[in-house]
Protein backbone atom coordinates (compact mmCIF):
# COMPACT_ATOMS: atom_id res chain seq x y z
CA UNK A 1 0.00 0.00 0.00
CA UNK A 2 1.52 3.37 -0.97
CA UNK A 3 1.91 6.25 1.48
CA UNK A 4 -0.98 8.64 1.86
CA UNK A 5 -1.22 12.25 2.91
CA UNK A 6 -3.65 12.53 5.81
CA UNK A 7 -6.33 15.18 5.47
CA UNK A 8 -5.70 18.00 7.97
CA UNK A 9 -9.19 17.56 9.40
CA UNK A 10 -8.13 14.06 10.54
CA UNK A 11 -4.90 15.12 12.29
CA UNK A 12 -6.29 13.97 15.65
CA UNK A 13 -7.79 10.72 14.37
CA UNK A 14 -5.40 8.48 16.35
CA UNK A 15 -5.28 10.29 19.69
CA UNK A 16 -3.62 9.86 22.10
CA UNK A 17 -1.09 8.56 19.52
CA UNK A 18 -0.19 10.54 16.41
CA UNK A 19 -0.36 7.61 14.02
CA UNK A 20 -2.15 4.32 13.42
CA UNK A 21 -1.25 1.24 15.44
CA UNK A 22 0.70 -0.49 12.68
CA UNK A 23 0.81 -4.30 12.74
CA UNK A 24 3.22 -4.34 9.80
CA UNK A 25 6.66 -3.21 11.08
CA UNK A 26 7.62 -1.96 7.62
CA UNK A 27 5.06 0.85 7.90
CA UNK A 28 5.36 4.15 9.74
CA UNK A 29 4.11 7.75 9.77
CA UNK A 30 6.01 10.94 9.00
CA UNK A 31 4.87 14.22 10.52
CA UNK A 32 6.24 16.80 8.08
CA UNK A 33 6.67 20.33 9.38
CA UNK A 34 6.97 22.89 6.59
CA UNK A 35 7.00 26.63 6.10
CA UNK A 36 8.76 27.38 9.40
CA UNK A 37 12.33 27.83 10.57
CA UNK A 38 14.53 26.97 13.51
CA UNK A 39 14.90 29.66 16.16
CA UNK A 40 18.61 30.42 16.48
CA UNK A 41 18.56 30.81 20.27
CA UNK A 42 16.16 28.07 21.37
CA UNK A 43 16.58 25.63 18.48
CA UNK A 44 12.78 25.19 18.34
CA UNK A 45 10.98 24.96 15.01
CA UNK A 46 8.68 27.98 14.80
CA UNK A 47 6.06 29.02 12.30
CA UNK A 48 4.70 26.97 9.48
CA UNK A 49 2.35 24.06 9.75
CA UNK A 50 2.46 20.27 9.63
CA UNK A 51 0.93 17.36 7.76
CA UNK A 52 0.94 13.63 8.46
CA UNK A 53 1.98 11.08 5.87
CA UNK A 54 0.71 7.62 6.82
CA UNK A 55 1.61 4.15 5.55
CA UNK A 56 5.20 5.02 4.64
CA UNK A 57 7.03 1.80 3.76
CA UNK A 58 10.66 1.49 4.88
CA UNK A 59 11.43 -0.55 1.76
CA UNK A 60 10.25 2.22 -0.55
CA UNK A 61 11.73 5.26 1.17
CA UNK A 62 14.27 7.54 -0.49
CA UNK A 63 15.30 11.18 -0.47
CA UNK A 64 13.17 11.74 -3.57
CA UNK A 65 10.18 10.12 -1.86
CA UNK A 66 10.47 12.51 1.11
CA UNK A 67 10.75 15.47 -1.29
CA UNK A 68 7.65 14.25 -3.14
CA UNK A 69 5.75 14.03 0.16
CA UNK A 70 6.80 17.58 0.96
CA UNK A 71 5.63 18.90 -2.38
CA UNK A 72 2.29 17.13 -2.12
CA UNK A 73 1.80 18.41 1.43
CA UNK A 74 2.84 22.04 0.94
CA UNK A 75 3.41 22.70 -2.75
CA UNK A 76 6.76 23.88 -4.05
CA UNK A 77 8.75 25.65 -1.32
CA UNK A 78 11.96 26.26 -3.27
CA UNK A 79 15.36 24.95 -2.20
CA UNK A 80 14.90 23.18 1.14
CA UNK A 81 16.92 21.42 3.78
CA UNK A 82 15.42 18.44 5.58
CA UNK A 83 16.13 17.08 9.02
CA UNK A 84 14.43 14.49 11.18
CA UNK A 85 13.89 13.72 14.83
CA UNK A 86 12.46 10.70 16.56
CA UNK A 87 9.92 11.14 19.36
CA UNK A 88 11.50 11.26 22.82
CA UNK A 89 15.02 11.47 21.35
CA UNK A 90 17.06 14.67 21.47
CA UNK A 91 18.86 15.99 18.43
CA UNK A 92 18.21 16.53 14.76
CA UNK A 93 19.70 14.54 11.92
CA UNK A 94 20.12 15.90 8.40
CA UNK A 95 18.49 14.27 5.41
CA UNK A 96 20.60 14.91 2.33
CA UNK A 97 20.85 11.52 0.66
CA UNK A 98 19.06 8.22 0.25
CA UNK A 99 21.44 6.77 2.82
CA UNK A 100 20.29 9.35 5.40
CA UNK A 101 16.69 8.23 4.79
CA UNK A 102 17.68 4.57 5.20
CA UNK A 103 19.41 5.35 8.50
CA UNK A 104 16.29 7.21 9.64
CA UNK A 105 14.20 4.12 8.87
CA UNK A 106 16.51 1.86 10.88
CA UNK A 107 16.10 4.09 13.94
CA UNK A 108 12.29 3.89 14.06
CA UNK A 109 10.97 2.81 17.44
CA UNK A 110 7.70 1.29 18.62
CA UNK A 111 5.87 4.57 18.05
CA UNK A 112 6.37 4.10 14.26
CA UNK A 113 6.58 7.89 13.99
CA UNK A 114 9.27 10.29 12.78
CA UNK A 115 9.21 14.09 12.64
CA UNK A 116 10.64 15.70 9.49
CA UNK A 117 11.42 19.41 9.53
CA UNK A 118 11.75 21.40 6.33
CA UNK A 119 13.47 24.77 6.13
CA UNK A 120 13.45 26.82 2.94
CA UNK A 121 16.91 28.14 2.21
CA UNK A 122 17.52 31.37 0.33
CA UNK A 123 20.17 30.69 -2.25
CA UNK A 124 22.32 33.69 -3.08
CA UNK A 125 24.76 33.86 -5.94
CA UNK A 126 27.99 35.33 -4.68
CA UNK A 127 29.76 35.91 -7.98
CA UNK A 128 28.51 37.69 -11.07
CA UNK A 129 29.34 36.32 -14.48
CA UNK A 130 32.10 38.29 -16.13
CA UNK A 131 32.74 38.18 -19.89
CA UNK A 132 36.36 37.24 -19.17
CA UNK A 133 35.07 34.01 -17.60
CA UNK A 134 33.44 32.90 -20.83
CA UNK A 135 34.88 29.61 -21.97
CA UNK A 136 36.89 29.73 -25.15
CA UNK A 137 36.92 26.81 -27.55
CA UNK A 138 39.59 28.26 -29.86
CA UNK A 139 42.39 26.21 -28.30
CA UNK A 140 40.67 22.91 -29.21
CA UNK A 141 41.48 23.34 -32.92
CA UNK A 142 38.34 21.50 -33.97
CA UNK A 143 38.18 21.21 -37.74
CA UNK A 144 35.08 22.07 -39.71
CA UNK A 145 33.53 18.69 -40.61
CA UNK A 146 30.74 19.95 -42.86
CA UNK A 147 30.70 17.97 -46.10
CA UNK A 148 33.08 15.23 -44.91
CA UNK A 149 32.04 11.57 -44.91
CA UNK A 150 32.31 9.30 -41.84
CA UNK A 151 35.74 7.90 -42.76
CA UNK A 152 37.22 11.37 -43.18
CA UNK A 153 35.74 12.48 -39.83
CA UNK A 154 37.11 9.33 -38.10
CA UNK A 155 40.58 10.11 -39.45
CA UNK A 156 40.50 13.60 -37.95
CA UNK A 157 40.55 12.21 -34.44
CA UNK A 158 43.86 10.38 -34.74
CA UNK A 159 46.38 11.71 -32.27
CA UNK A 160 43.87 14.07 -30.68
CA UNK A 161 42.11 14.13 -27.34
CA UNK A 162 39.99 11.00 -26.83
CA UNK A 163 37.21 13.11 -25.31
CA UNK A 164 36.90 15.20 -28.48
CA UNK A 165 37.03 12.42 -31.09
CA UNK A 166 36.23 8.73 -30.78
Amino acid sequence: MPWSLRESSFNNAYLPAECPNYTNWDLFTIKIHGGGEFNASSGAYVGGTYRYVDNCDVDEMSFLEVATMLEEAFGHLGYCEFSYKLPNVDGLNSIRTDNDVLVMCTKLDLSRLVYVYVVTVNVEYTQEFQPSQQASLEYLDIPNVDGLDDEEIDGLGEGRCEVCFY
